[in-house]
Parts: C-alpha cells; sequence; structure tokens
C-alpha cells in the first residue's frame, strides 16, 4: 500500500516521505489468500482444472521457480514450457497452491507461451467465401506446395464439412484447422465441379445441383494435417484463432492474476530479475 501512495505522489510531484527498510516486503514473500472466480469468465473451465491431476514432476520444478538462484529459476521455467502435460495441470497449481509472486507471474507467463505457441495444423490453401447459385461453403483458390491440400483438393473445390462440422466461412475454417495440431487426420467433404462431358456419379446422393443447374460431385478425402508454419504467415497476426489464444490467455490471467503491491529486491540481492 504504501508503494502505491508513493507512485501516486510522484505522479503529481509531490515529495514522498523516507521510507524504512521494513516498508518493503521481502522478496519470497508467500502469496496465500486464493483469488475467487469471477462471473465473467465463461472460458475458464473450473471444474476439468481442479479434477485435472498434476505429474510428479510439476511440483519439483514449481518448486525451482521460487530458488534463490536465477538459473535454476529460468531452467524449470524452460522444462515447463516444453514439457508435454495439460494446461489445466498447471492453472491446479494457481489454483489450489500457495506460491511466491514470482513462481505465480512465472506460471502464467508459462501459460501463456505454451497457449499461443501451440502448432497449428493447415490445409495449405488460399480460399474464398462462396454463397452464391445455391452452393455455400468455402471455394480453393489456390494450392500451396509443400502442404497436404496439393496431393488431395483442387482449385475451385467447394468445402462444405471438417470432420463432420459445417464450414460456411474462411473463420469457419481456420477456427476448426488451427486449433489441431500438425499430424491429425481429418475428414474433408468437398462438392467437386463437373465437366459437360462427365456423366452423373453412379450414387444420385453424391450429385449436388446449384440453382443454375451447375453439377457438383461430393468427394470425401482424409489426409493429415500439415503444418501452419509453412504457409508462411506471422502468427502474430490477427486471425481468428490468434484471437482465440488471446482471450484464452487473458481470462486465465484474470482468473488467478493476484493484484500485489510490487516486490522490489533488497540491497544485498544480486541475482538477475527475470
Amino acid at each position: 500500500m504504501k508503494l502505491r501512495l508513493l507512485s501516486i505522489l510522484l505522479m503529481f510531484g509531490v515529495a514522498p516521505p523516507a521510507l524504512d527498510a521494513a516498508s518493503f516486503e521481502p522478496r519470497q514473500q508467500v502469496i496465500r489468500r486464493m483469488p475467487q472466480p469471477r462471473a465473467s469468465q465463461g472460458m475458464v473451465d473450473l471444474k476439468a482444472v481442479r479434477t485435472t491431476a498434476i505429474p510428479d514432476v510439476i511440483e519439483p520444478l514449481v518448486a525451482d521457480l521460487a530458488d534463490p538462484s536465477w538459473a535454476v529459476r529460468e531452467a524449470a521455467t524452460a522444462r515447463l514450457r516444453t514439457m508435454a502435460y495439460p494446461d489445466e495441470a498447471l492453472m491446479r497449481v494457481l489454483d489450489q497452491w500457495s506460491l511466491t509472486q514470482e513462481q505465480r507471474q512465472r506460471i502464467l507467463n508459462i501459460i501463456d507461451y505454451r497457449i499461443t505457441s501451440r502448432k497449428r495444423g493447415a490445409l495449405g490453401i488460399r480460399m474464398t467465401p462462396n454463397n452464391i447459385d445455391g452452393i455455400v461453403g468455402i471455394v480453393v483458390t489456390d494450392l500451396i506446395d509443400g502442404l497436404p491440400a496439393r496431393r488431395v483438393l483442387e482449385v475451385d473445390d467447394v468445402i462444405r464439412r471438417i470432420d463432420g462440422v459445417e464450414i460456411r466461412t474462411n473463420e469457419d475454417l481456420i477456427r476448426h484447422v488451427q486449433q489441431l495440431p500438425p499430424g491429425r487426420r481429418i475428414e474433408v467433404e468437398v462438392l467437386r465441379s463437373l465437366r459437360e462431358e462427365t456423366p452423373d456419379p453412379e450414387d444420385p446422393a453424391d450429385l449436388v445441383l446449384s440453382d443454375s443447374g451447375r453439377r457438383f460431385q461430393v468427394v470425401q478425402v482424409e489426409f493429415a494435417l500439415g503444418s501452419y508454419d509453412k504457409l508462411g504467415d506471422d502468427p502474430r497476426v490477427s486471425n481468428p484463432e490468434t484471437n482465440r489464444r488471446r482471450q484464452q490467455v487473458r481470462r486465465i490471467r484474470e482468473q488467478w492474476a493476484v493484484p500485489v503491491d510490487p516486490v522490489i529486491p533488497s540491497e544485498s540481492s544480486t541475482d538477475p530479475r527475470p
């Protein structure tokens, strides 16, 4: 509280009173009160968080996040960033364990990194939405080298469903595909235009007519997703999946961030701050 008053006094040009050493909180102050859920945070599934098992390997690494050595704290942070475990395990640590301010902030940053940097799947197409002539879906306008769509799709195919989910807009496709990891197999239903000389498919259910009488054949393809990295797009540029991840991180931070006064290291501390 005194540090907040100090900030306000400096803002208005008022000379602050002298502060003695007791005014400063110790560097490793333990935050013992647990944050309460807030009604606005619908994306954080607290039931799932509180029933997620915390792997045994997590506990010593979380303890290392409060180690006096900056190098030990950094090493633990790096391991927690890249290890395979559900994000909810670290959320449960935030929700139920007593943590120092630095432990809490590092864990929030680790979760942020894991969510925003998680690998995304990609088809490997350029696309535009189609809602004309009674045909609704995503039209493939180009196929990108080195990605799986080039092997199984064709330019002018109309993507109607992925894994049984109806795709009507570019945003629908991006949200579905980029939430999945590279290598995940998906099923795609497309409408493929039939040339005049091509006979109708044997199964009438595989024939779709546009309002103008243009013929399409329903084609089902299955393949493994490629990597979003090969698209050459900047993942920081706004798109539906980027925005979803940012919103998820923001709500996690709101759920478990505890507002406390800044922690100032003692004069004897020579350890670099993270």
